[in-house]
């Protein structure tokens, strides 16, 4: 099987790795020739490119393949959300001239408006904000696209160990916000995991969560890291706010898959 992953950062280099190992024929892209070398050594085929527009040309041969898994970044860092809409029109319009078969897009779960209540991927979403909106839009472009099985997951906020933790907990006089909101994160093996299987497998085509388990409230969690990794205890915002929890119902369904980390007090 052929596969490009679009986005070779914390989470697209380690699915390249792991699907280079399984056998595959991988290509991945980054912006810089600075993970070159690096996709070399682990049997990936480097493409090194920036979309920057949405009517720009990509290379064909990056796409020249069965699967594209895409996980450009939606950056806090964009003046305007529509940077990233036009990012995602331009790899929308390469996947419909090529030969893929199937698309799998990271999209997120911040796309769910903050609220008491358990979200799931059917419900209706009140989109308030231009990131939602933009979100929402990137998300029907993939889906919408013929000849193409798009499958979108939207990913929890995503636990790398200790590298995450130290840039939540690494600064001194570090406030954590939201201390007594509901945790709705999902480690990175787990997304590794999930995203391999939807590959192998075919999954039908939609919208799928992936979170964890379970969701300990922030405040524990944070302290369970400051005792695991050493840091100091942060001061919490003690605040009451939204209690959201994603739901991961479906995504366990349809897979049958069994969270390899269910509980992220055992992160």
């Amino acid at each position: 099987m052929k596969v490009s992953v679009l986005g070779c950062g914390r989470l697209g280099m380690p699915l390249a790795v792991y699907l280079a190992n399984e056998g595959c024929a991988v290509r991945g892209s980054s912006t810089s020739a600075d993970k070159t070398e690096t996709m070399k050594q682990n049997g990936i085929e480097p493409f090194v490119f920036k979309i920057e527009e949405a009517a720009q040309a990509l290379d064909p041969d990056f796409f020249d393949a069965d699967v594209v898994v895409v996980t450009l970044p939606f950056l806090r860092s964009f003046k305007d959300p529509c940077q990233y809409l036009d990012q995602i029109k331009s790899v929308v319009h390469a996947i419909q001239q090529s030969t893929i078969n199937l698309a799998v897009f990271t999209s997120t779960t911040s796309i769910y408006p903050d609220s008491d209540a358990v979200v799931e991927e059917d419900q209706q979403l009140p989109l308030s904000t231009d990131r939602q909106k933009v979100l929402w839009e990137c998300e029907q472009l993939f889906l919408n696209m013929d000849h193409v099985q798009s499958v979108v997951l939207r990913l929890a906020g995503i636990w790398h160990g200790a590298r995450s933790a130290d840039l939540m907990l690494g600064q001194k006089g570090r406030i954590i916000q939201n201390s007594h909101a509901k945790m709705n994160t999902v480690h990175y093996e787990d997304c590794i995991g999930i995203m391999t299987q939807a590959i192998e497998n075919k999954i039908s085509a939609g919208v799928y969560n992936v979170c964890a388990d379970q969701h300990p409230v922030r405040k524990d969690f944070y302290l369970k890291c400051c005792e695991k990794l050493g840091y100091d205890v942060p001061e919490f915002d003690e605040k009451v706010s939204s209690r959201k929890i994603v739901s991961n119902a479906k995504i366990k369904d349809t897979l049958n898959y069994t969270f390899q980390y269910s509980d992220p007090l055992q992160f």
